[in-house]
C-alpha cells in the first residue's frame, strides 16, 4: 500500500489536513464561526483516507481523489466569498495548507492515472 508513490502522496495530504483541522478548527478563532470548513476539512481527510485505503480499486481511488480536489478548491475558494467576512492572518494559513495538500491529491491523481494506463497498456498486449 505504502509502496506506491500515489499513497504517500495521499498520505502526506492526509496529514497536512489533519494539522490543518487541528490547529486552525479547533480553536476558538473565526474558522469555529462558520462549520464549513471544518466539515469540508473532515470530508477531505475522509475521501483522502478511502483513496488511501482502496489502492487496489484504481477507478474508485481516482474518484476519491478527484473529490477531494474539488473539496480542497471550494476550501481555498470559500473564504474569499465576501458572505465570510473573513480577514485574518489564521485562514491566509490554513489556505495555504490547503493548496499544499491539493497539490499532493493532484499529484497522487496523476500517479493513480499512470498506473491505470500502464495497466490498461500491460492488458492490451496480452
Amino acid at each position: 500500500m505504502i509502496q506506491r508513490i500515489q499513497s504517500l502522496y495521499l498520505l502526506i495530504a492526509i496529514i497536512i489536513m489533519v494539522v490543518a483541522i487541528v490547529f486552525f478548527c479547533n480553536s476558538t478563532d473565526i474558522l469555529n464561526a462558520h462549520a464549513v470548513f471544518p466539515c469540508l476539512s473532515g470530508l477531505s481527510i475522509i475521501l483522502s483516507t478511502v483513496a488511501l485505503l482502496k489502492y487496489t480499486n484504481r477507478r474508485l481511488q481516482m474518484k476519491m481523489a478527484n473529490l477531494s480536489i474539488v473539496i480542497l478548491c471550494v476550501l481555498i475558494i470559500l473564504p474569499a466569498i465576501p458572505i465570510f467576512n473573513i480577514e485574518d492572518q489564521t485562514i491566509l494559513t490554513f489556505r495555504i495548507q490547503c493548496a499544499v495538500a491539493l497539490l499532493f491529491n493532484h499529484m497522487a491523481w496523476r500517479a493513480i492515472r499512470r498506473d491505470e494506463k500502464k495497466v490498461k497498456d500491460a492488458d492490451r498486449i496480452r
